[in-house]
């Protein structure tokens, strides 16, 4: 194949998936498979220590075990409530956190990632203090790669697809208050805002019950993932 073959057929690719995304989604996939094989005993008593718990910070949760008040901000993101919730945040975490991983690599997009799951994590403390809620599944991660992905799609001539395909190395990410000036990304974050609280607010169908969705981890990642991007961002590569 020669070379312009080769640009050829990575043009026409859909998606172009950094290998530490791929990794991310076969570690989350590979948590839950192993929590319903386990039986619900295992599957619940994994809840019950890994997943956010706001009560556990006023000292009246009486399951956790020494040292979790501090992974829980993270290890929540590790969990998911279904193969549904799984497969939702999997997509999501294949666009957007191809386009993270692009620009920022791998050790970067993981630190971002950790920012993201944080910032959710302390928002929903923030607003639930002492509630009994149990908040897992990695959606502020993804809301987090959505905001940090939104200053290079709207830096690109080809918005998304462009993003998808291009390593990114080389445009300049739109900074905050030209983002602000985007019309097209103002309509963007507006759709994603109002998405966000509805489903807050009305909760999603899995297996026949009705799960609350954690907008404030969603809205906390989504403005923790685009501070982090701002300050982990090397920049554009001049070739």
């Amino acid at each position: 194949m020669t070379d312009y073959d080769a640009a050829l057929a990575g043009q026409n690719r859909i998606f172009n998936v950094p290998v530490v995304v791929l990794i991310s989604l076969a570690v989350l996939t590979l948590i839950h498979l192993i929590r319903v094989l386990a039986g619900d005993e295992i599957y619940v008593w994994t809840e019950s220590v890994f997943a956010f718990i706001p009560q556990q910070y006023n000292g009246t949760w009486l399951q956790s075990l020494p040292g979790a008040q501090a992974w829980s901000f993270f290890s929540y993101s590790l969990l998911h409530g279904g193969w549904m919730h799984l497969a939702t945040n999997g997509l999501w975490l294949v666009v957007f956190g191809s386009v993270v991983a692009r620009r920022l690599g791998a050790w970067r997009y993981l630190i971002h990632a950790a920012i993201a799951s944080a910032a959710g994590a302390g928002t929903t403390l923030m607003f639930h203090w002492g509630d009994t809620m149990y908040v897992v599944g990695a959606s502020a991660i993804v809301s987090g790669q959505m905001a940090a992905a939104v200053p290079l799609m709207y830096a690109s001539p080809g918005g998304l697809r462009q993003s998808l395909q291009s390593d990114l190395t080389d445009v300049r990410a739109l900074k905050p208050l030209e983002l602000l000036q985007r019309r097209d990304a103002l309509v963007f974050l507006a759709i994603w805002l109002v998405v966000t609280l509805l489903s807050g607010a009305t909760g999603v169908i899995e297996g026949g019950e009705t799960v609350n969705i954690a907008w404030d981890a969603h809205l906390g990642g989504f403005i923790g993932g685009l501070i982090a991007f701002y300050l982990l961002d090397p920049g554009p590569v001049r070739r």
